[in-house]
């Protein structure tokens, strides 16, 4: 009876073993296929974001506007004065002194100094402000062009461009009478004659604009217009050429070709 007994325990025991085993071995496949599984999870997630990832910067790389954080337009922060009441105070002075005196101003100081502009604009990562004036004989304009800086708020300027503006360097006399002859007029040989010889020979005009750019590279221009009558003139064009004289490059309207 003892002996039996022994024998069943014995029997139990090597049953306990091996389910023991068993169980273990059971385990062993479950961890090394959790462990399996929380890799393969880890990994879905990864390729998600990263697809994710591509996805934002491919949408952020189309977009035309740099923006800063939560503003859908930064031009919207930019507070503009009416062209059709600001008053427009540049000339070619002022064009000389700002690129030699403030280009390193940010868009907030160089608003500060010389006023709100009428219009701004985006066009990629460039945000564009304009001073405008209607009130003149021909508009003139002032384009003020700003890059953001990487990792800042800050706007930095980058180029201008300009048209019709007035300067003291090219004076006018707006009272004087019409004297030009058509003589005159054809003696007047485009890329031969410079500014200071045409108003030598046909008197300072009735009116004077500059235009130009600082980049890519600096150029100038100027117009002048000699009046006959409020509908009858004759436009001359002088540009600035590489040795930095002002040459008639175009015979524009004239009195005679009518």
């Amino acid at each position: 009876m003892a002996r039996k007994k022994k024998k069943d325990d014995e029997g139990l025991l090597d049953l306990s073993i091996e389910l023991q085993s068993d169980s273990e071995e059971r385990f062993a496949r479950f961890s090394h296929w959790q462990k399996q599984y929380r890799k393969w999870i880890i990994i879905t997630m990864i390729a998600v974001i990263t697809v994710g990832v591509a996805f934002l910067s491919r949408q952020v790389l189309r977009s035309t506007v740099t923006i800063e954080p939560n503003t859908a337009d930064p031009t919207k922060q930019i507070a503009l004065a009416d062209a059709e009441s600001s008053e427009f105070t540049w000339t070619y002075e002022q064009i000389e002194q700002f690129l030699e005196e403030d280009a390193d101003l940010n868009l907030t100081e160089i608003i500060e100094k010389y006023g709100k502009p009428n219009q701004a604009s985006t066009y990629e990562e460039t945000l564009v402000i304009s001073y405008d004036s209607k009130k003149r004989p021909i508009p003139s304009t002032v384009f003020l062009s700003f890059e953001q800086v990487s990792g800042s708020k800050d706007y930095h300027f980058k180029w201008l461009n300009y048209s019709w503006l007035t300067s003291q360097d090219y004076p006018v006399d707006d009272t004087r009478d019409f004297t030009m002859s058509k003589a005159d007029y054809e003696s007047l040989s485009v890329n031969q004659i410079s500014y200071q010889d045409a108003v030598a020979l046909l008197g300072l005009p009735h009116q004077a604009y500059l235009s130009g750019e600082s980049e890519p590279f600096e150029s100038k221009s100027a117009l002048l217009i000699y009046k006959q009558s409020d509908t009858e003139k004759v436009e001359l064009t002088f540009t600035k050429n590489q040795e930095g004289n002002l040459m008639l490059t175009h015979k524009g309207e004239n009195v005679w070709s009518k």
